[in-house]
């Protein structure tokens, strides 16, 4: 999770092309969670991901229309996250094959080698 206001975050996406090649080679995609709560902040969020040129897949945690699937598996973990005091940024989650939250503090791109080996463990 990141958000467009956030020095650390932006800071951070430097050292994720660092993880390419393992992410292509064990079939691991990147989910970028943007934690602005407006449409202005959202396209900020959007416009950082291209202009670092991060592969993988954009959600953004705000909903204008709230059209949301509340009774959604992954979107019931994030609330209960949320309301657990998470969605603190820059925050690294491991996500599994089946959609369930298995790491709400992973490791940060900065720590390559300690990233590549929690991953490890879910593959």
């Amino acid at each position: 999770m990141f958000a467009s206001w956030c020095q650390p975050c932006i800071r951070e996406f430097a050292h994720a092309p660092q993880s390419d090649d393992f992410f292509a080679e064990n079939n691991i995609a990147k989910l970028y969670i943007s934690a602005d709560y407006d449409a202005i902040g959202i396209q900020q969020a959007f416009g950082l991901l291209r202009r670092h040129n991060m592969k993988g897949w954009f959600l953004s945690w705000y909903n204008p229309t709230d059209m949301q699937d509340k009774s959604n598996d992954f979107y019931m973990q994030m609330q209960q996250f949320s309301d657990a005091g998470g969605r603190k940024v820059p925050q690294y989650l491991i996500i599994d094959k089946t959609g369930n939250v298995v790491e709400y503090n992973a490791e940060r791109p900065s720590n390559p080698d300690a990233l590549k080996e929690q991953l490890s463990k879910y593959l």
